[in-house]
């Protein structure tokens, strides 16, 4: 079954689209694994790097999302779509079985790939938390060294008084 131009040269922008993410997606998950080795080490500089490169890479993938979804709604106008807003896996039932095949494997690979990384994101975050109230009780540790000792006054000071009144039952 021969589709016109105007039908085939959405799906090769869909497709390359899609090889795109999926590539973009395995560069991401390989920069959380970074994060995760430079959070277990605690190098911050490491970390910094790794954080700015993954930034980077999302702002392909949201290029990428959009480039993915124009291309859907080409192939929508193209092929006279009855339905709502084009979605992957609704369209290909209307695809040659090889095209169909060879775009519900990418689909595939890039759901797998993004719950990967969704899961590898929630470690992190427990990671850095954990970083976090780490400095966190080290901070409160330093500073409490830095209080003077129970009952020291510097010379010359007026001594403290207490601040508790007794009362007839503390005699009793």
């Amino acid at each position: 079954m021969d589709m016109p131009d105007t039908v085939t040269v959405p799906l090769a922008a869909l497709e390359t689209a899609l090889v795109q993410e999926f590539r973009q997606l395995q560069t991401l998950e390989a920069l959380t694994r970074a994060e995760r080795q430079a959070l277990t080490r605690g190098a911050a500089d490491e970390l910094e790097s790794v954080l700015a490169q993954k930034a980077a890479v999302e702002a392909e993938l949201s290029q990428l999302e959009r480039a993915r979804e124009a291309a859907l709604e080409a192939w929508a106008r193209a092929s006279d779509w009855a339905g709502a807003r084009p979605v992957l896996s609704d369209m290909l039932g209307h695809l040659e079985p090889a095209v169909a095949g060879r775009l519900r494997h990418l689909r595939q690979g890039i759901l797998a790939l993004a719950g990967e990384i969704a899961e590898l994101t929630r470690g992190n975050r427990a990671l850095a938390a954990s970083a976090l109230e780490r400095v966190a009780a080290v901070r409160e540790f330093l500073l409490g060294l830095d209080q003077p000792a129970a009952g020291y006054q510097p010379w010359g000071a007026a001594p403290a008084r207490a601040h508790a009144t007794l009362t007839r039952e503390h005699w009793a």
